[in-house]
């Protein structure tokens, strides 16, 4: 499989519509297991994984971005760079999913990207594994087990539930709509998820087929999932 590829900002680096994190995942895996799924991604295509780590010892970074950081706060950093010299963030990864709109939508947000060129990159678009489904049959493992009672999560919970009806009547998994989802938005470049086994890779990685067969309707009504009523 070949995922297609999209510019990394002003980095000149061509990036997968999808992309590979590690964050809490492969502390507590098995070496072979973290490398089957890095393998796995591989062959499905992924050229871009997040090791989750903050610094650069090597001194090989060819660029840089920003990481959760709030849109005004952004805006200074891109306005500061050039008077230090430096380009602008090549990248800006913001939580993005059907329950977390607002921070990648903000008007304020969607200048910064404007201005800066900045690639956007979407973290949480399953919101802790919650509109995966895995949840709706019982308790499972998971990072959300022990949460989903909580009011934080219960917007996920509902989701999740219409996600499984849409993907029934297209075939598909919620996991694979609602990674499909942030990348309606142009804004966004690559969707980073994390997984803990190859075959949650290859699974997740169906999302960029679906994408190509969803017409209109399909559109709307995945996009209207999530969303507060009028």
């Amino acid at each position: 499989m070949s995922l297609s590829r999209r510019p990394l900002g002003s980095s000149g680096m061509q990036v997968s519509v999808l992309s590979l994190g590690s964050w809490r995942t492969y502390d507590r895996l098995p070496v072979e297991a973290g490398v089957a799924i890095m393998r796995a991604a591989r062959d499905e295509g992924i050229n871009f994984f997040d090791d989750a780590r903050y610094d650069d010892e090597t001194g090989k970074a060819r660029a840089w971005g920003l990481v959760n950081w709030p849109a005004d706060p952004a805006g200074v950093a891109v306005r500061a760079a050039p008077a230090l010299g430096v380009a602008p963030p090549c990248a800006i990864q913001l939580p993005y999913s059907l329950v977390r709109r607002s921070w990648l939508e903000d008007a304020t947000m969607t200048g910064v990207f404007e201005v800066s060129g900045a690639a956007g990159i979407a973290s949480f678009s399953l919101a802790g594994g919650v509109l995966s489904g895995k949840y709706l049959s019982g308790p499972a493992a998971g990072r959300a087990a022990g949460t989903l009672e909580e009011a934080r999560i219960a917007p996920a919970v509902v989701a999740a539930g219409e996600l499984a009806v849409l993907a029934g009547r297209l075939d598909t998994t919620p996991a694979a709509l609602a990674l499909a989802f942030p990348l309606t938005n142009p804004i966004v470049t690559s969707v980073l998820f994390g997984a803990t086994s190859t075959e949650q890779v290859r699974a997740n990685c169906a999302a960029i087929g679906l994408l190509d067969r969803l017409g209109p309707d399909d559109l709307a009504e995945l996009k209207r999932i999530g969303q507060p009523e009028a």
